[in-house]
């Protein structure tokens, strides 16, 4: 998979399930409290079952290459994270400096005003709220994050970073974000979609949206949780690429199935990431 391609996985996250219900307030009074926001691990996957993996076998592992199926898997998995959590990580901040402050309400418009630090950056955001119509309470939320680092490597100065429409219901919406490095007028760069029924019931969606005719635009990534179950599919454009992952969150045994990787059949490991016969 080509490296942009990398900042649409797992969350990931990244990333973005919202459990957002309907406020309702008296009109006139400034509001304080504002619709409620996403918490933080909404904009994170799961995928601690990969972590270390990828890696050559240790000296104390079973012979080389008993664990390469779950090597294999985890490489893939794990450094796809990671990239796409660098380009997050200036968001996540702020959201979540976002999630512990009191907004105010004035004119249809919730203003979360926000403050916080990355090493000798720092960093000021305005998250703005509102509902469909500008109205005090309703069916969609919208959302978005305007942020500014003067003292950044690159500049920020009030960049749109991300922005989102929710159902209040908490059942489904999408988060569109963007990039400083897309030199176009469009700087899309990811968009979520989601459809959740809670944390461990939940599907998400990062298809690579770009308008600048890069070789990763239409590349999609679907993220999937089923109780234990997790899920990862891939579907890389560029190269004509697809394949999946599936894990137990609580043993991380799992299974992949990828072309080119065992004949293209799926591939197994157990608990301790040893490889075994699928059942």
């Amino acid at each position: 998979m080509s490296n942009s391609s990398r900042y649409l996985a797992l969350v990931l996250g990244a990333l973005l399930v919202l459990g957002l219900a309907v406020m309702a307030c008296d009109s006139g009074e400034e509001d304080t409290v504002g619709p409620p926001l996403p918490a933080l691990e909404t904009m994170t996957f799961n995928i601690q079952a990969f972590q270390g993996g990828g890696k050559a076998d240790k000296a104390d592992d079973p012979a080389p290459g008993e664990k390469a199926n779950f090597n294999n898997a985890a490489a893939r998995v794990w450094w796809l994270n990671a990239s796409l959590a660098v380009r997050l990580v200036v968001p996540v901040l702020v959201f979540a400096a976002a999630i512990n402050t009191q907004p105010i309400y004035e004119v249809g418009f919730w203003t979360w005003e926000i403050s916080a630090g990355s090493g000798d950056s720092t960093y000021t955001a305005v998250l703005v709220g509102w509902y469909d119509g500008n109205l005090r309470e309703g069916v969609h939320l919208n959302l978005e994050m305007a942020i500014t680092c003067l003292s950044c490597a690159k500049p920020l100065d009030g960049f749109i970073s991300y922005d989102g429409r929710f159902n209040t219901d908490g059942s489904d919406g999408h988060w569109q974000f963007y990039s400083t490095d897309i030199e176009n007028d469009n700087q899309s760069l990811v968009r979520i979609d989601y459809d959740v029924i809670d944390d461990s019931n939940k599907t998400l969606t990062l298809t690579n949206n770009r308008v600048d005719g890069h070789e990763d635009a239409g590349d999609i990534i679907t993220y999937s949780v089923a109780g234990d179950q997790a899920s990862i599919e891939v579907s890389d454009k560029s190269e004509g690429l697809d394949y999946e992952a599936h894990w137990s969150i609580s043993t991380t045994a799992g299974t992949l199935t990828v072309p080119g990787y065992n004949n293209g059949e799926e591939a197994c490991w157990d608990a301790q990431h040893v490889n075994t016969d699928c059942q």
